[in-house]
């Protein structure tokens, strides 16, 4: 059995670990000399500090906060959900989207403690120079002791159960784009990087609104975006969150440029809208979003035209 059939296997039996099954991963990506995969397995293994990676949307989530309040006579409340509103905007946020930027490995271990000792939740405690700074501004007549970011333990096992999900649906598509890899264990001969980088977009970053250029994948934007029906590609550049704003110049400049004169030549004014589009992509995102940003728009008006 081959190291991509070990990473599937491994990762539909939950008495494996995550971590063990992403250094395997850590692998498959060096052989087939994929950056951005390379990334983000590492920062999986080791954690999001220190890198150069945003933290995914999977692992930002809204906390709440509990804290030990003390007053006048001896008067004390203690483990109080803490009301945060009458504080500053950006503070409120930080303390209440909590970002988790630890590792798998550690992730792991705060869910395997079992009976007695097992947690429900677990506590960050706030910053001691902003209880300091607040200690008053919460409840009348208390000040605010000690508090904590309460992480509650079905938030860390979402985690790792998406990035599960994500690298099982990542390793699925590439064995449905390359079918040859499951019986050669020279596999990275076979592999595309263009096309791994769009899979990569697709399932592991989340964007499942972005479609690969591959030939699987081909089919599905074939099916989304019909020759001459203007309505269907507008929809589908909406499904890739392209504004409506864009596509209506887009449906100006189709209209103004007319029917291109010959096949696989697009109009000067729907160049300059796929240039601008793409420009945008490449300000706002990676190299990889840029490419695939960049293929799928030019695929999906192939098809519009007829010339896929």
């Amino acid at each position: 059995m081959g190291l991509i059939e070990d990473i599937q296997k491994e990762l539909l039996d939950p008495e494996y670990s995550l971590s063990n099954i992403l250094r395997k991963t850590k692998i498959v990506a060096y052989e087939i000399q994929h950056d951005a995969l390379k990334q983000w397995v590492g920062a999986e293994l080791n954690g999001y500090r220190g890198t150069s990676l945003e933290t995914p949307s999977y692992r930002v989530f809204y906390v709440n906060s509990i804290g030990n309040f003390s007053g006048a006579f001896g008067a004390a409340i203690n483990n109080c959900p803490v009301p945060t509103i009458n504080l500053p905007k950006d503070i409120k946020h930080c303390l209440e989207n909590h970002e988790e930027k630890s590792g798998i490995k550690s992730l792991e271990d705060l869910t395997l403690e079992q009976g007695k000792g097992r947690k429900s939740q677990f506590l960050i405690p706030w910053p001691a120079n902003l209880i300091a700074q607040h200690a008053t501004d919460f409840l009348q007549n208390y000040s605010l002791m000690q508090a904590w970011q309460c992480i509650g333990r079905n938030q860390i096992v979402s985690i790792i159960d998406t990035v599960r999900n994500r690298l099982l649906d990542f390793i699925l598509n590439l064995k449905e784009e390359f079918p040859e890899i499951e019986k050669d264990d020279q596999y990275s001969e076979h592999i595309k990087n263009e096309t791994v980088s769009q899979i990569f977009q697709t399932f592991v970053l989340g964007d499942n609104n972005v479609v690969a250029s591959g030939s699987n994948i081909s089919q599905r934007v074939k099916m989304k975006v019909r020759e001459n029906d203007l309505d269907s590609l507008m929809d589908y550049l909406h499904s890739l969150n392209i504004a409506t704003e864009d596509t209506h110049k887009l449906r100006m400049a189709i209209e103004k440029d007319g029917v291109p004169k010959q096949k696989d030549l697009l109009g000067q004014g729907v160049k300059r809208w796929i240039l601008n589009q793409t420009e945008t992509a490449l300000d706002r995102a990676t190299t990889t979003a840029y490419g695939v940003i960049s293929g799928l728009i030019v695929q999906a008006l192939c098809m519009y035209y007829g010339w896929a």
